[in-house]
Parts: structure tokens; C-alpha cells; sequence
């Protein structure tokens, strides 16, 4: 009986190892000997269906295909092995829904990776993250900010000043870009009235503490009377500085004073939910006289955004 250990970087099987050369997603495309012998070589649909070979085979050398998932076929079936959940490939979809569904209910439970294979993947089949992307050297932030109809207008203005920012900094030689969105949604669902905060994950979960994470990213515009109660609330206190026209509350929860909506307040506190604290100059200076117009975010402060994304992963 011939003996076989498998690990991340491919198996050994005898006396002879062989590596695995995956894709940008993970995807095992060859298995190479360690004399340089390719001993298979896959291709995938989008949702890993494995496409047929010159001669209009489909190799199967080792299990361990699409995502770096094992492909699962006894009794034939046709599934990918997520462990939480099992992708059918055929239908696009897991065949289980996402114990987190309720964190995100706009999108199916039983979508792979948001509808999106493309440019990202979903390691455990229960949320999807941002990936580099080695075909053009890039790094892309995503996050998504949840807003009723009256805040959507000054948090597009918002996230606009830092998707303009894509490509003013590298990362290990990597161009950081950004895409963040906003999506309007119902201010009267329910869900809202929970914690009277918007609670939906967005796309990559950029913003966390020491201690906590939060999975959930809001912007909203309130009248004076309702940011002055709203944060001395979240500050446990009895006088709102006059200065103050804006907040975030737990990195993830924005508030913008309503006069200032379309004032560079509201990107400010977008860079506080990517993890930015104060600084002297550009956008995140804490004062808005010394601010102004100044939409600068330093090489470094992108960059430190890009590196504590990085860290989390590998807590995780």
C-alpha cells in the first residue's frame, strides 16, 4: 500500500512530493512533482464546476480542487467541502444556509461569497472576505454603509473621498484601492429599531477593538436636536462640544450632524471605521477649522488601514 500525507502546499505520496500551484482564489490549477512532472491541471467555472481538458477529460490525480476545497464524489454526489457547509457547484449555491444569514439579510443565504467569485472567497462557507489580487498587484478595502433615503446622498459624498484615494499608496509593492458603497434600506424595519443602530455586516469587517469586533457599518444624517441627545448618550455626557459635528460610535456607527452632511465630516468619520484614529494633518486632523478642505490621507495611514486588516486575518 502506497502511503499519502497531504498538506496546504500539496502532498507526498511514496518517496515523492508533490506541490500544489494555486490561483489568486486558492484554487489548486497544477499538481507538479518535485522533478517538475506536472501531474495534473484544472480549470473552473466561476463556481468551481471543473472544465474538461483538450481531450475532454476531467482530471481527477487528487480531491483537492476549486477554493483549496476537497471535492467530495462518493456515492455521486458533487460537492466542495467548506466544512460549516457544502458547495454544490452545478447550482452555484451552498446547500445549507449561512448561520449568519440574519447579519446580512439583502443578500440569499445560500450564495457562495456574496455572488461574487471572481473577487472574493469564502473560506468556511459562513462569511466572505477581500482578497489581493496578484493579477494587478492590488489591494481593495470593501465595506458597505447601511442608510435610510435621507442619509444616502452625504454617505456617497462620504465614501466617494476615499475611493478616490485607490492607487496614492502601496502596500508590499501592492496598489491599495478602495471600494466602499452605501446601501439604502428601510428605515422602519425592525431590525433597525433593535439597538436603534443599523445592524448589517458589511462586505470585509475592517473595523474592530482589542477586545470586540463589529460586524456592522451605519451612516447617518441627524438633526442637531437628535445628534446633541444622541451623543450625549454615547458619551455619558451633558454638554456637546460646539465643535463636534460628528461621531462614530463602537468604529462602526456614524453620525453627521445635518449641516454638515456634505461637509468632509462625514468622510472623517469613514476613516474611523477603517480603523484611523486623529492625526495632525489631512482628513482625520479631529479639528474641522484646521481640516478644512484638506481631503489628505497620508501614504501611512493607508497602508496602516491595509496592515491591520492583514493582522486580524492572521489572528483568526
Amino acid at each position: 500500500m502506497t502511503a499519502s500525507m497531504r498538506h496546504t502546499y500539496g502532498y507526498i505520496k511514496g518517496d515523492t512530493a508533490y506541490y500544489f500551484l494555486r490561483d489568486y482564489l486558492g484554487s489548486v490549477r497544477a499538481v507538479v512533482a518535485e522533478d517538475g512532472t506536472v501531474e495534473e491541471s484544472s480549470s473552473y467555472y466561476p463556481y468551481g464546476m471543473q472544465m474538461p481538458d483538450e481531450t475532454g477529460s476531467i482530471q481527477q490525480t487528487q480531491p483537492y480542487k476549486y477554493g483549496g476545497k476537497e471535492r467530495l464524489t462518493a456515492a455521486g454526489v458533487n460537492l466542495y467541502d467548506f466544512g460549516p457547509r457544502a458547495l454544490y457547484s452545478p447550482a452555484a449555491q451552498f446547500t445549507s444556509m449561512d448561520p449568519k444569514c440574519e447579519d446580512y439579510p439583502h443578500l440569499s443565504p445560500y450564495l457562495y461569497c456574496a455572488a461574487n467569485p471572481a473577487n472574493a472567497i469564502d473560506p468556511t462557507g459562513e462569511n466572505y472576505v477581500v482578497i489581493k489580487n496578484e493579477n494587478d498587484s492590488t489591494y481593495t478595502v470593501e465595506a458597505v454603509y447601511f442608510v435610510d433615503e435621507a442619509s444616502e446622498a452625504s454617505a456617497k459624498s462620504a465614501v466617494e473621498v476615499w475611493n478616490k484615494l485607490s492607487g496614492q499608496a502601496k502596500y508590499d509593492g501592492y496598489k491599495i484601492c478602495f471600494n466602499l458603497t452605501v446601501q439604502v434600506v428601510d428605515s422602519q424595519d425592525p431590525q433597525l429599531q433593535t439597538t436603534k443602530k443599523n445592524k448589517f455586516q458589511d462586505k470585509v469587517n475592517i473595523s474592530s477593538s482589542e477586545t470586540k469586533e463589529y460586524k456592522y457599518n451605519s451612516y447617518e444624517v441627524k438633526d442637531d436636536k437628535t445628534f446633541n441627545d444622541y451623543y450625549q448618550q454615547e458619551k455619558k455626557t451633558y454638554e456637546v462640544p460646539y465643535n463636534v459635528n460628528g461621531t462614530t460610535a463602537s468604529k462602526a456607527f456614524i453620525s453627521v450632524r445635518e449641516n454638515k452632511s456634505f461637509s468632509l465630516t462625514g468622510a472623517h468619520e469613514v476613516g474611523h471605521t477603517l480603523g484611523l484614529l486623529h492625526s495632525y494633518s489631512g482628513l482625520m486632523n479631529e479639528s474641522e477649522l484646521q481640516r478644512g478642505s484638506n481631503i489628505k490621507v497620508s501614504n501611512y495611514e493607508l497602508q496602516l488601514i491595509v496592515d491591520r486588516w492583514i493582522e486580524r486575518e492572521k489572528r483568526q
